[in-house]
């Protein structure tokens, strides 16, 4: 799924709805860290990704940061962050347009009132309704235009949410085992339920297992985890819905003589 590969690699595909991570925090007072210790939810995983996906159905504008870390076998860890915005029409805001934005950074930002403002993002990647996706290096001063599907983009779970790409939550389920066992665990401060996602027999010696951390009052998504030879944990951070985003104020800023790549069929 997401490897600096293919969104120049920030985050992995939550197969079906979100994506999600952070770092575990752990405790050193013995007592606190038993007092954080995993415990067995009531409800099951199917449950649990069923009020994940029905979190999202009254969501009409999306903002979050997101935070994601690589460690590799040698002990080597990569991070990057992106600043993600979206809008999409609802039962109760059917006059929206579907817009996404997702911006990368090779360095911390925040959406912090005081904080300065954030350095040109190394890529650009934007959607809207003409079922375009457009990636764009500031930098090179390119754009580069294709036809939006499950293959170019970087975030098909927010393709999805945004109503870009087709999504089917029995279908998803279909094609991942949602372990039964949930448990809840505190993350920085916000209780969650972890849920645990195993690709199918065909797919396990390719598909890594995933973690799944959902906020227990909102159900979105706190931390994603995959568990491989690569581990990723991605953060979601200052994430604010419904604030009145308008799809115009998504539209990218470029340079008039950017060179545009056409991939488009």
């Amino acid at each position: 799924m997401l490897t600096r590969q293919r969104i120049d690699s920030l985050v992995i595909c939550i197969a079906g709805f979100a994506a999600v991570a952070i770092l575990l925090v752990f405790l050193a007072c013995d007592s606190a860290e038993a007092a954080d210790q995993p415990r067995k939810a009531r409800l099951t995983g199917g449950q649990a990704i069923d009020r994940a996906a029905q979190a999202w159905k009254p969501i009409y504008d999306y903002q979050t940061i997101l935070h994601q870390m690589e460690t590799h076998p040698s002990g080597e860890v990569k991070q990057f962050w992106a600043r993600v915005q979206m809008v999409r029409p609802t039962e109760d805001h059917q006059d929206l347009e579907s817009s996404f934005l997702l911006e990368l950074f090779d360095h911390p930002i925040s959406r912090a009132a005081n904080a300065p403002e954030d350095a040109t993002p190394s890529k650009i990647y934007f959607a809207d309704a003409s079922q375009l996706f457009y990636t764009i290096n500031p930098e090179a001063n390119t754009i580069i235009i294709e036809n939006l599907n499950e293959r170019t983009s970087p975030l098909p779970e927010f393709m999805y949410l945004a109503g870009f790409l087709d999504f089917d939550i029995e279908t998803f389920k279909e094609k991942a085992y949602i372990d039964s066992d949930v448990f809840q665990e505190t993350i920085h401060e916000t209780e969650t339920y972890r849920i645990h996602i195993q690709p199918r027999k065909e797919k396990r010696d390719v598909e890594p297992p995933r973690y799944l951390w959902i906020d227990r009052k909102t159900s979105l998504p706190e931390k994603f985890t995959v568990d491989a030879d690569v581990r990723i944990d991605v953060l979601f951070t200052e994430t604010r819905t419904n604030q009145g985003l308008k799809s115009e104020e998504l539209m990218p800023q470029v340079r008039e003589d950017a060179v545009i790549d056409y991939r488009t069929q």
